[in-house]
C-alpha cells in the first residue's frame, strides 16, 4: 500500500525542531514551568 504525507506533515517538515528550540533558548521569556514546549504550542496553533 502506498504511503502519502498530509499537507500538515509537509508544512511541519519545513520547521526544524532544533531551530525552534534554539530560538526559544535565545529569545524565550516567561513562565519556565510550562508543561509543553514552544514547538508543541506552535504545532497546535498551526493545526487550529
Amino acid at each position: 500500500m502506498a504511503q502519502y504525507n498530509t499537507v500538515f506533515h509537509t508544512l511541519t517538515k519545513i520547521l526544524p525542531r532544533h531551530e525552534i528550540d534554539r530560538l526559544d533558548r535565545k529569545y524565550g521569556q516567561g513562565d519556565k514551568r510550562r508543561k509543553t514546549s514552544r514547538y508543541v504550542q506552535l504545532i497546535v496553533m498551526l493545526m487550529a
